[in-house]
């Protein structure tokens, strides 16, 4: 949460002052007014229903001794309802057992006692707006921090995924080249000997070409990094054609059926190409991994898109595999956490899935029925674009 500050037309920190004696807010708004942008109530249970209604505040100053709902007791509260606002309790009353109290409950910032001299009271409260902003500061640092941190991941993961799919494409390169050397001798006979090329030559040669472009297409846009100018919105079921057309390609569903159940129309969901092809090649590489490991007579991996009544797009992928066991479904989209040997896994595959899914306001969620392999479903709102777009969307055809 960043700084607890309302915005409005006064650049003052926000104070909200809490005392059951009216004559008493009234003296502490007229103290405090040049220098803060005060609020007021007369009870705890008020407080609570100020911080609500308009908050949040960077200061909460309490009187202790209130009737039904101390101030100790309210500044508990406060810590639950908003742990960012700095807390301050007045007190004349207060024993050692209450001031232990509030200490442990409300983590009071200062205690102030009363009386309290206007230069003191504004000393204090100064104090506080500097601690407030301290704080903030260090959210804003740990969240830049995390923010790349996350990125990192994901692109350590998207350069993984890239090393094992250069690796597949590397052994159909071999193949195709077979298929080259073969066919240019053929050719390399026919001209010494006067003839001209074969049809079947030339053409195995344009399907060997065709085969060198397919692959270079798919490496590169795969393995570049998002660009800004990227969109930020692709259709679901072009990408999940396109990225079993690359996979294929590569050699890496050679052992699976696949099955697939797609709409007609195109389905927008608010995510770039690039992250979204890195989703679904992570998901069914691991379908793929899990039916090798079991070695099925059967294979089968099984994609179905569809869009819910409550505009949210639904992807899932199963496998009738060796499926997950229980005690490691919970763990699956931890860091690090992999089942896989070393050299097969980095163990960020999944959590890199749930990052990009919920950064576009979806979720991930993995299920493995005893004996029936695993299913892992993705769930996305509908991007809301304008009509024009979604119908030239529809039109354009996925790449193959």
């Amino acid at each position: 949460m960043s700084v607890p500050q309302r915005s409005g037309p006064s650049s003052r920190p926000t104070l909200l002052c809490v005392d059951d004696e009216p004559h008493v807010l009234a003296g502490l708004t007229d103290v405090l007014r040049r220098k803060f942008d005060v609020t007021t109530a007369t009870s705890g249970s008020e407080g609570l229903h100020v911080l609500v209604d308009r908050g949040p505040f960077m200061l909460v100053m309490s009187d202790f001794a209130m009737p039904g709902m101390n101030g100790a007791q309210f500044l508990a509260q406060v810590r639950h309802a908003a742990p960012d606002t700095v807390r301050l309790l007045l007190t004349g009353q207060a024993t050692l057992d209450d001031t232990i109290a509030a200490v442990n409950d409300g983590n009071i910032f200062r205690f102030l006692k009363k009386p309290c001299s206007p230069p003191d009271l504004i000393r204090v409260l100064e104090d506080g707006v500097e601690q407030a902003r301290l704080v903030t500061a260090d959210q804003r640092l740990i969240e830049r921090k995390l923010e790349a941190m996350s990125g990192h991941l994901v692109r350590a993961e998207r350069l993984a995924s890239l090393g094992t799919m250069a690796g597949a494409v590397g052994h159909e390169l071999k193949n195709i080249l077979m298929v080259f050397e073969g066919t240019m001798s053929l050719i390399e006979e026919e001209v010494s000997s006067g003839v001209a090329p074969s049809l079947e030559g030339l053409k195995s040669l344009r399907q060997v070409q065709e085969h060198l472009t397919s692959h270079a297409r798919n490496l590169l846009n795969f393995g570049r990094p998002a660009r800004r100018s990227d969109s930020n919105t692709t259709d679901l079921q072009g990408a999940v054609t396109d990225v079993l057309d690359m996979l294929r390609n590569a050699g890496m569903l050679r052992q699976a059926q696949i099955r697939l159940d797609l709409p007609t129309e195109a389905l927008v969901v608010p995510l770039s190409r690039s992250a979204l092809e890195q989703v679904l090649v992570n998901l069914v590489k691991n379908a793929v991994d899990a039916l090798t490991e079991l070695q099925r007579p059967d294979p089968l991996i099984e994609v179905c898109v569809r869009r819910t009544p409550d505009d949210v797009v639904e992807c899932s992928i199963t496998d009738n595999g060796c499926g997950i066991p229980d005690a490691k479904l919970p763990l699956l989209f931890e860091p690090y956490y992999t089942t896989k040997p070393p050299e097969r896994g980095t163990g960020l595959g999944l959590f890199v899935v749930r990052d990009i899914i919920r950064s576009a306001g979806g979720d991930v969620v993995a299920a493995s029925p005893r004996g029936q392999g695993a299913r892992f479903t993705l769930t996305i709102p509908v991007a809301r674009v304008p009509a024009a777009i979604a119908a030239t969307v529809a039109r354009v055809p996925s790449r193959r």
